[in-house]
């Protein structure tokens, strides 16, 4: 099970409270473009440092530490904007 730094769920939080009109993948895509450093770091912490994707491959799929951080993404957006 991976268990995400309070580091990063914080920035998290930040990020979907700043910009309250994005759909999800518009804040998992903000996110990352703004917090590099951070994902890095917190790649490093739980071993994904090797979790990148092949840039010779042409493929969408995600890496195993994209999809559980988009998944904790999404959980914190509705968590924050459910009604």
């Amino acid at each position: 099970e991976i268990v995400f730094s309070k580091e990063l769920l914080e920035s998290v939080k930040l990020i979907l409270q700043k910009s309250k009109d994005l759909k999800p993948s518009q804040y998992y895509e903000k996110f990352v473009n703004e917090n590099d450093e951070i994902i890095a770091r917190e790649k490093g912490r739980l071993g994904f440092e090797n979790d990148n994707k092949d840039e010779n491959k042409k493929t969408k799929q995600d890496t195993a530490f994209e999809a559980k951080l988009k998944k904790m993404m999404k959980n914190q957006y509705y968590m924050m904007f459910q009604k």
